[in-house]
């Protein structure tokens, strides 16, 4: 009972951790945060994946007047080696590769090196996943320089974006055949259970059309089927997606 007691007050602060200010505990935020994040079966690095920044290089911009160059945010991620010695990068829940032409100038990640100034800024779209796997890996220093980085972007509570990541994460992959559709549905139907934020009708309606392709899926019914089936139901999330959400 005091270990659940102990999270819940963790997770409050974790939702409190955008207010002005230092948080209360910065180990106790990520501890509580790095839980949910497992709860909902997300990606972590594995062990002796490197903590890295990714160049954003430069924008061009022209008007009829002026002509000049802003600078991109910076990108944090982990490159992470496989069994066979093949490199990928993960950035925020995703693997892409390191080979690709804009994400190839790397340099070591610590906070030492985290990019400050005006005019050079990591970017604050996956700031809480990079986050969250450092102190998954035990880098907490470098965790806690960027929980207060998105801190500092006002991003609104952490909890709320990290579940609302979870859903997309989960969603997302109802294209691919990563996952069977039931384990999809099982992980949505969880969130919804457990942020009022996910229990509207249409959200009640798509998990529904989703528990149905699970029964027919499990029952071994033609794969290429339901495939194109999962797949139109992911364009369909997508394409209404303000309805959803």
């Amino acid at each position: 009972m005091r270990v659940a007691f102990a999270t819940v007050v963790a997770l409050c602060l974790a939702g409190q951790a955008d207010a002005v200010g230092p948080p209360p505990s910065d180990r106790r935020v990520l501890d509580a945060l790095l839980a949910e994040y497992r709860k909902h079966g997300l990606p972590l690095p594995p062990k002796g994946a490197k903590p890295v920044g990714i160049l954003g290089g430069y924008q061009p911009i022209q008007t009829k007047h002026m002509r000049a160059s802003v600078r991109r945010p910076d990108r944090a991620g982990f490159l992470v080696q496989d069994k066979q010695g093949a490199s990928q990068l993960l950035i925020g829940m995703g693997y892409v590769s390191p080979d690709t032409p804009f994400l190839r100038q790397r340099y070591p990640m610590t906070p030492d090196s985290w990019p400050s100034g005006p005019f050079w800024k990591v970017s604050a779209f996956n700031l809480l996943e990079f986050a969250i796997q450092c102190h998954s890996l035990g880098h907490t220093a470098l965790a806690k320089k960027a929980l207060a980085e998105r801190r500092a972007c006002d991003w609104g509570p952490a909890v709320s974006e990290l579940r609302w990541k979870a859903w997309t994460y989960w969603v997302s992959h109802l294209s691919g055949n990563e996952y069977p559709c039931a384990t999809i549905t099982n992980r949505l139907n969880a969130l919804l259970r457990l942020d009022q934020e996910f229990r509207t009708k249409a959200h009640h309606c798509f998990l529904q059309a989703l528990e149905v392709v699970s029964r027919f899926e499990t029952a071994g019914f033609p794969g290429p089927v339901w495939g194109m089936v999962r797949v139109n139901l992911d364009r369909l999330y997508w394409a209404h997606r303000g309805v959803y959400e």
